[in-house]
Order: structure tokens, then sequence, then C-alpha cells
């Protein structure tokens, strides 16, 4: 929900302070204000007076007030057939919008309320490939790395 704000808060709203924070140049300036902001003064300002009514402010607001957008499908793409499944996977972004629309369309919802999403979910092990520690995993009685379970 905050990237679609964000994105949302760049491309419709059009708040400068947005734009400006994240399309990246090289400037010592650009750095120096991009290091000033966190996640908390990005939630205060986007909800303050500062920020006029749109997109963003609204969807700050929902993740303020906890009234989060709920998941309406999941599915394993392991139950797709191998063709679909490939396409899904490698050209999601291709018919993300598309589909949001159809989505909105049909549940009678603004589409840029609709977020699809997919995601890999990738092994402990792959995960932690670049990671000097091993992997503390807790058990019943004791935690024991994952190289010993």
């Amino acid at each position: 929900m905050i990237i679609r704000a964000i994105e949302l808060g760049i491309t419709v709203d059009q708040i400068d302070y947005l734009k400006k924070l994240y399309t990246f140049n090289e400037s010592d300036e650009f750095y120096k204000e991009w290091v000033k902001w966190d996640d908390e003064r990005l939630n205060v300002m986007i909800c303050s007076d500062h920020t006029p009514d749109g997109y963003a402010k609204e969807i700050f607001s929902y993740l303020k007030n906890r009234t989060l957008f709920k998941r309406l499908f999941s599915e394993n793409l392991t139950h797709f057939n191998p063709l679909v499944r490939d396409e899904i996977s490698q050209n999601l972004k291709g018919y993300r919008k598309e589909i949001e629309e159809k989505i909105g369309k049909y549940l009678d919802n603004d589409a840029r309320k609709i977020i699809v999403n997919s995601f890999k979910v990738q092994s402990v092990r792959a995960q932690s490939r670049n990671e000097d520690e091993p992997i503390m995993v807790s058990s019943t009685y004791s935690g024991r790395f994952f190289k010993q379970l």
C-alpha cells in the first residue's frame, strides 16, 4: 500500500516533494535531502495539512488508521499449467494495470486502489546466501542452527 500511495502521489496527485524525493539524481543536494527522510517523517508529512487531498494522503490515512486493503485472491503458481505460470511470473508487470482495472470495474471500485502483486518464496538457504552468520531456528527445547536440523 505504501508503494502504491507514493506512486499515485507522484503520478496523479503531483506532489512536488515526493517527486523530488523519489526521482534520483547524483547531486549532493539530493543525497543530503534524501537521508533526512524516514518512514515516520514521510507518514507525518503526507498526512499533514502540507499535503493536498488525494490518493497518497487517503492511502496513508488508511494505513495510519489500520484500515488496510484486503487480499481477495491468492493462488500458488504451481497450480497453473506451466505456460500460464511462466507468463505470469515473467510478464505480470505488463498485465498488472489491465488486471487491476478489470477487477476494479467488476467490484465497482477505484482501480487505483486495487493492487495485483506476485512474489516468490525462496528457501531459507537461498535467502541467506550472502549472510556470514548461521541461521538460528527456534525449536521446542532450544535454538538450533539451520544446518543442524
